[in-house]
């Protein structure tokens, strides 16, 4: 984990997360739901195409002085980019700033995936979750089911993720977004 990317990209993540929800709000359904299949479909192409199966990793390690300035906003950008696709259609930490950070910034599978968790400590998404909540659009009693078991799956993915080949985890990850993503945007249609 880069926990000073990991700032980096909670910051991004606010400021794009309250970007996208206020965005959202008004939109119709069927037209987020087109926009999150293409947001899956995309980050699916961009994961799928780190395919270097090499860790070393161009990203600075914690402390080094190669941190630079252009760096640092390069993923306060990419994070912004990624919080509007969250508040617009709820994904962006796991979905697309993991392969944003592998892509542009040489992180290693593993090290894109903890990095970007430290984005995804609840107060990244309390701006777009404000957004949808003003216009109606929370049921919390479905919301707060969904904690256990996304506390749950996280802990036992996490312990996952350590025993697989990053390569292989990259493919599978992508493959599975490609199809959520074909079946989200061509569902609109039903």
């Amino acid at each position: 984990m880069d926990l000073r990317a990991g700032i980096y990209c909670v910051c991004g993540f606010l400021l794009g997360g309250y970007v996208g929800g206020e965005i959202a709000v008004p939109m119709p359904s069927n037209i987020l739901k087109s926009i999150f299949g293409g947001f899956l479909m995309l980050s699916a192409v961009l994961l799928w195409q780190k395919t270097s199966p090499a860790e070393s990793s161009q990203a600075p390690k914690q402390g080094d002085s190669s941190e630079t300035l252009g760096r640092a906003a390069g993923i306060f950008v990419t994070a912004g980019f990624s919080g509007v696709a969250s508040g617009l259609v709820g994904i962006g930490g796991g979905v697309l700033l993991v392969p944003l950070l592998s892509l542009f910034f040489g992180f290693p599978q593993h090290r894109a995936q903890g990095t970007s968790l430290v984005a995804l400590i609840p107060p990244t998404g309390l701006l777009a979750f404000l957004a949808y909540w003003n216009a109606g659009y929370v049921n919390w009693r479905t919301g707060l089911l969904l904690i256990p078991g996304v506390f749950l799956g996280g802990i036992l993915g996490g312990m996952l993720a350590r025993q697989l080949n990053p390569k292989r985890m990259r493919q599978l990850f992508a493959v599975l977004m490609l199809l959520l993503g074909v079946w989200q945007a061509f569902s609109v249609r039903r």
